[in-house]
């Protein structure tokens, strides 16, 4: 409750206070929204009478013991019920007193926060409606809130009691939602620290449920470290569609030859005996280890590869001159070639053709010739030719760029003489190239090669990076001064704690801080196929009336800057639409996507509905071919390695992604130009006129773009034109935190010129 001195408190406030920290109900009409807010209003009230009432329903002799109550009554209540089911060997392992206290003080701040925006909303317009108060209001009452992410509510998570039951000397874990891999509550590392250490020493488990419906915040590597020779897992999940966790799926499938677990969306009703030494799962339907995403029926099977080749010896003929090769398709992407070959002196030519659906593998041929071993050329020498017809950016007049990458490290991932080719190629059309950063090379804050170049050669108009991040880093940039952050209310609780994967750097000619030259980034994907797909994508005649546009009900902003792309034309909008009800669609110059995002499963957005999150748009949405540029404001839909900056450690590299690991690469193998997106999370406006946050950003990229300027250019330039009017609306610490963040935190993906 607001408790500022001499303000008036309206009757409302502690129902749309309540309400505002539930998952949003905006888009449901305003009688539901009514019912809504009065029904939380009385939650608390009601929750403490079926307390009594159960305890007068049981009789005299019942006992409720509340955990975290630290009366000497309750203390004694505790101690009576784990004697109760000493036979169950039953222990509470935690959370601790401190623990809980931050989670409640968490909660606590968090209702403050939406209870003073909720007043003053009250008394600024006593007439309105409860239901258009908590629209109004509710997505800029905290940053929680106004954020893009699929979900939220780590801090109701991570007061989950954790039970430890040992029967004959068999330790069964029951964690219930606890956040043991991630706890997501500012000042709750080191507390969760400990009660993973505690988990630890009751090690190994006869069975292990993975906590918070194996969310990628219950389980990982370092937690599965922790848990030594346990081999039966068990997990409940099938509501949320970000359950379980495809980080979790994969961990699981990693060690798929020690373990075996079994999950209710797909098992129903398990039941495990401790007694049994062998399977002592039963299921009521389905298979162990089961890998199916949430609403798949099984894991998309892998692409069929067809492969034909023939191997010609240079001058002879015959049946001996030549073999067909044999193919086996890994399952890690890979396909393991043998082929026989005469043994004779000469030049041995093999040509590998392989096709599959999608423009990246069906456009890319490639001749790879090589010697025979007698001339001693090394394999990776052979030569590298780049597909029949293939151009730099078809169709456009590239200005001059300054391309950047380390062959050292590119090299070891797509092959030295792709480099060696794809470098050529770019300083024959006139391109410079800085291909000499070294192999590991940190951000500090760019290379000082490239920033000389960039100083010595003034007409370049931007730069392009050719590489994951393990080839040319990104900088973790905290957006915030140190001035600005102390200014915040502590503890932040921004999911990036404002600190983000940032390429802007790189533009930075004077090293100075602020970037004087737009940046896009070629990823490689472990592919010279990808790059040069990328390098080669096709400029489509901008037909921006035909412009695909999808968002969530909640973010009626994205309507009017799609108006201003396609004028009398309405956004496919996820409720009602969602997967998948929404129509085919082959945009003519591109996409506008304001969705949910999650960082834990990036080849998914999501709407809502009264229910909570629902899947809008997945990896399969993805046309192919497509040949656009994709704006999106969905929380980490440009994010292409694994974790994002704030929880990547600064001593490990992150992981890249795979196209068929994320929706923006996905988009780029699929022929997209660029895909504009944020590496973290985004916040959007929801009070009219929409001027703030994410708002004005989204329409000074399109009226860019649209003006004919290429993705690159026209994301800088809204960039610049956004930071010079920084705070829009709300002139308070955190809205210029948040827009600070969402103008750094922007990247544009692929050969953006």
């Amino acid at each position: 409750e607001d408790t500022r001195p001499g303000l008036p408190v309206d009757s409302r406030v502690a129902g749309l206070t309540r309400a505002l920290l539930e998952e949003t109900r905006a888009q449901l009409p305003d009688r539901e929204i009514e019912a809504f807010i009065a029904d939380v209003a009385t939650l608390e009230a009601r929750y403490r009478a079926m307390l009594k009432g159960l305890k007068d329903k049981l009789g005299k002799p019942a006992r409720i013991v509340r955990y975290g109550n630290t009366s000497a009554a309750n203390l004694k209540r505790l101690v009576q019920l784990q004697a109760a089911f000493s036979g169950a060997g039953m222990q509470i392992l935690g959370p601790t007193q401190a623990h809980l206290e931050l989670c409640a003080k968490a909660i606590g701040r968090a209702a403050g926060r939406i209870s003073r925006r909720v007043n003053d909303g009250l008394l600024a317009d006593a007439d309105s409606s409860s239901a258009a108060l908590y629209r109004r209001i509710g997505f800029t009452a905290t940053d929680d809130l106004a954020s893009d992410m699929a979900g939220k509510g780590a801090a109701l998570n991570d007061m989950s009691i954790v039970l430890l039951f040992t029967v004959d000397g068999e330790n069964v874990l029951l964690a219930g939602d606890m956040q043991f891999a991630l706890a997501e509550v500012s000042g709750l590392d080191d507390l969760m620290e400990d009660m993973v250490a505690t988990v630890a020493q009751h090690a190994p488990y006869k069975l292990y449920k993975i906590s918070h419906h194996a969310s990628y915040n219950g389980l990982d590597d370092t937690v599965f470290g922790t848990l030594g020779s346990t081999r039966n897992f068990v997990m409940s999940g099938g509501v949320d569609p970000a359950h379980p966790s495809l980080k979790v799926i994969q961990l699981l499938k990693d060690h798929a030859d020690s373990i075996t677990w079994a999950r209710t969306d797909r098992c129903g009703r398990i039941t495990f005996d401790l007694e049994k030494s062998s399977q002592s799962f039963d299921l009521e339907q389905g298979e162990l280890n089961d890998l199916s995403r949430p609403g798949d029926a099984r894991l998309p099977a892998p692409v069929p590869t067809v492969m034909a080749a023939s191997i010609p010896t240079t001058g002879q003929s015959g049946p001996e001159a030549g073999a067909t090769i044999g193919t086996v398709a890994g399952e890690d992407g890979m396909i393991e070639l043998h082929a026989r070959i005469p043994d004779r002196s000469g030049l041995v030519t093999i040509r590998v053709e392989i096709e599959r659906p999608g423009p990246v593998s069906a456009s890319l041929r490639h001749s790879i010739s090589g010697s025979a071993a007698a001339e001693g050329r090394e394999p990776d020498r052979a030569a590298f030719l780049l597909p029949s017809g293939w151009g730099l950016a078809p169709g456009r007049t590239l200005p001059k760029l300054l391309f950047v990458t380390s062959a050292s490290a590119l090299g070891g991932k797509i092959g030295a003489s792709a480099v060696e080719v794809i470098v050529k190629a770019l300083r024959q059309a006139g391109q410079m190239v800085v291909d000499g950063l070294e192999k590991g090379e940190a951000y500090a804050p760019a290379s000082a090669k490239a920033a000389a170049v960039l100083r010595d050669n003034p007409d370049l108009k931007g730069v392009v990076l050719i590489g994951d991040y393990d080839v040319v880093p990104a900088r973790k940039l905290d957006v915030l001064d140190a001035e600005l952050r102390a200014r915040l209310e502590q503890p932040i609780e921004d999911a990036d704690n404002f600190i983000v994967w940032s390429d802007g750097g790189w533009g930075d000619s004077d090293r100075d801080g602020i970037a004087e030259l737009p940046v896009s980034r070629v990823p490689d994907c472990g592919s010279a196929a990808f790059v040069i797909a990328c390098l080669g994508a096709a400029r489509r005649v901008n037909s921006f009336p035909q412009t695909f546009g999808l968002r969530n009900s909640a973010r009626p902003f994205a309507q009017e800057v799609y108006e201003g792309i396609t004028p009398g034309r309405k956004m496919n909008t996820s409720v009602p639409l969602k997967l998948p009800d929404f129509p085919a669609w082959k945009p003519a110059s591109g996409a506008y996507l304001m969705l949910h995002g999650s960082w834990d499963d990036t080849t998914k957005f999501w709407g809502e509905d009264h229910n909570g999150v629902v899947e809008a748009f997945d990896l399969a949405c993805v046309p192919a071919p497509f040949s656009g540029v994709v704006f999106s404001g969905c929380c980490w839909g440009a994010l292409i390695v694994d974790k994002p900056a704030a929880r990547s450690p600064d001593n490990r590299q992150p992981v890249p992604l795979k196209p068929e690991q994320s929706i923006a690469l996905k988009f780029l193998e699929n022929g997209a130009q660029s895909f504009l997106g944020c590496t973290g999370t985004h916040y959007s406006p929801t009070q009219t006129p929409f001027d703030y946050f994410g708002g004005p950003l989204h329409k000074a990229f399109w009226h860019n773009h649209m003006e004919g300027r290429p993705p690159a250019e026209a994301l800088f330039l809204a960039k610049k034109d956004y930071l010079l009017n920084v705070p829009h609306r709300f002139n308070t610490p955190l809205a210029s935190a948040i827009e600070l963040k969402i103008a750094r935190q922007y990247v544009c993906l692929g050969l953006g010129w």
